[in-house]
């Protein structure tokens, strides 16, 4: 509402409350509902972010898990390498050096055949 006076313009601004006395229980039960959906939305948010924080534990240990692995193998490979070096000029040691390696393979293989998913179907 505006109104003038002496050349100034003055606004009144004018609000309205309405009160719940209890009588209208249609929209006391929206409320009702409105509040048990708000709360189911946030236990289950809560309940997701434990199980993302729980999924990101058990990453970070096969993380750590498959770099032990990984450097477990370059100190076989090294290992391998000064093995075959030393016994490049005797046939028996060569041949030793290659069964050991051979033995370690078909384990690698076994562990790394028992660890791999199976690809996704083609869609």
């Amino acid at each position: 509402m505006k109104f003038e006076h002496s050349g100034t313009v003055k606004v009144i601004h004018e609000h309205h409350h309405y009160y719940h006395d209890g009588h209208n229980s249609e929209v006391g039960d929206k409320l009702d509902e409105v509040l048990t959906r708000l709360k189911a939305m946030k236990q289950y948010d809560q309940e997701t972010r434990r199980q993302v924080m729980l999924d990101l534990s058990q990453l970070e240990s096969e993380v750590a898990r498959n770099t032990d692995v990984i450097e477990s193998a370059k100190l076989v490979f090294t290992r391998l390498a000064d093995e075959i070096e030393a016994a490049k000029n005797d046939p028996t040691k060569v041949q030793a050096v290659v069964d050991k390696l051979r033995a370690g393979t078909d384990g690698l293989a076994t562990a790394v055949a028992a660890h791999t998913p199976a690809a996704p179907p083609t869609p």
